[in-house]
């Protein structure tokens, strides 16, 4: 659980980073 937990929220900040360049 800690783990996916984790890839989760290292996958929403690479999205994060995604929409900052984009914008």
């Amino acid at each position: 659980v800690h783990v996916a937990n984790a890839q989760i929220l290292i996958g929403s900040d690479l999205l994060n980073l995604a929409d900052t360049y984009i914008r």
